[in-house]
């Protein structure tokens, strides 16, 4: 995984940085998070209790949804990866943004997108479109 994000970087590097007139089409989010079981006794007797050979040595094993539950999950890992995707040069572009960004940004905001790839650089929202969601402004931005 950290081997493809290097090469997808290293590839990114290597074109050029682009500047168009675009529109935010749609926003969307995914979500990730990692638990984990916060008691390790459960662990172990987990482990204890498993039949070798499929003989029963008296002991029951504890199912993993009963595990889970009794020991109660901590949530060691979460974070939230942020899309947008814009409509630039008669094409749709879908690409990974900060937060602060996916906020301000409302769908139908025209503006100058820079990006270089699949990575994306700014978003200037155009003040002369805003409260017009969806018109395009009368002239074309100026160049950053």
């Amino acid at each position: 995984m950290i081997a493809v994000a290097a090469w997808s970087a290293i590839q990114n590097r290597r074109l050029p940085v682009r500047r168009v007139r675009a529109v935010a089409l749609r926003r969307r989010t995914a979500d990730y998070s990692i638990e984990a079981p916060r008691n390790r006794f459960f662990l172990l007797v987990n482990a204890l209790s498993w039949r070798p050979f499929g003989r029963d040595l008296g002991a029951r094993r504890i199912s993993n949804r009963h595990l889970a539950r009794v020991s109660g999950e901590v949530t060691v890992a979460s974070m939230m990866n942020c899309f947008i995707t814009f409509r630039a040069e008669g094409r749709e572009i879908e690409l990974l943004v900060p937060e602060r960004v996916f906020m301000a940004v409302e769908d139908g905001t025209w503006g100058l997108l820079v990006y270089q790839g699949e990575a994306f650089k700014h978003f200037i929202p155009d003040p002369r479109a805003r409260g017009q969601p969806g018109a395009a402004p009368e002239r074309p931005l100026d160049r950053v």
